[in-house]
C-alpha cells in the first residue's frame, strides 16, 4: 500500500501570517526561523526591545518578519500587539475561525 502524501503540500504556510512570542531566543526564536523558512510572514514580539530587533534583523534574511516590542502579560499589552497586527494586515479566511475556537474553549480572544 503506497501512501502518495507530499507532505511539502501538506505543511505548506507560504502566504501565511504568524505570531511568535517570547521570539527574541530560545524556542520562540526557533519558531519563527521554521515558520519563516517555510513561506510564512511572521511578527515576533518580547519585551526585550534590543533582543527583538536583533533577532528580526537576522530572521529578515531569510524571509518577512515584522518585530513588535510589548509586555503580554497584561492586557493593555496583549491590545496594543493586537493592533498593530489588525492595522498592518487584512483579515483573513482563517480569522472566524479563531473566534470560534476561543469562544467555545472559553479563552480570551483579542480581535486580530
Amino acid at each position: 500500500m503506497g501512501n502518495n502524501v507530499d507532505i511539502d503540500r501538506l505543511f505548506d504556510i507560504r502566504g501565511k501570517t504568524a505570531l511568535v512570542t517570547g521570539a527574541s531566543g530560545g524556542i520562540g526564536y526557533m519558531i519563527a526561523d521554521g515558520l519563516v523558512r517555510a513561506g510564512a510572514k511572521v511578527w515576533i514580539c518580547s519585551r526585550k526591545s534590543a533582543d527583538i530587533l536583533a533577532a528580526a534583523k537576522r530572521l529578515r534574511q531569510v524571509g518577512l518578519v515584522e518585530s513588535i516590542v510589548a509586555d503580554l502579560s497584561s492586557e493593555t499589552g496583549i491590545a496594543a500587539v493586537a493592533g498593530v497586527i489588525k492595522r498592518s494586515r487584512p483579515l483573513t479566511s482563517n480569522d472566524d475561525a479563531g473566534r470560534a475556537h476561543f469562544r467555545r474553549t472559553g479563552g480570551a480572544m483579542h480581535d486580530l
